[in-house]
């Protein structure tokens, strides 16, 4: 089953499939293959999927290879990413009274 999820993300990926190719970056970083789900991140961050684009920064980040500015940009990408999914502390009551 796997093996044909696999066929059919990279054949909506070759479609351009943002979703598509940001969940094969997903199976490839699973299966232990963080080069291909770098570029697969890469593609869909290319495409505008800020998911994508948090997925590979972490990526990076795990590799050492981001600038001061990159990693500021990735931590405001994962605080975002925290308030949109209602485990961020400072994502209280307050901000919606703004």
């Amino acid at each position: 089953l796997e093996h044909a999820l696999l066929g059919l993300l990279v054949d909506l990926a070759e479609r351009g499939h943002a979703t598509a190719v940001f969940n094969l970056g997903g199976l490839l970083a699973e299966r232990g293959d963080l080069a291909g789900a770098e570029q697969a991140y890469a593609w869909a961050d290319d495409q505008g999927d800020a998911d994508a684009a948090a997925n590979l920064g972490m990526l990076l980040e795990m590799r050492g290879v981001l600038t001061p500015e990159q990693r500021r940009q990735l931590a405001q990408l994962s605080d975002k990413d925290k308030r949109k999914r209602g485990t961020d502390p400072t994502s209280s009551d307050e901000k919606e009274g703004d």
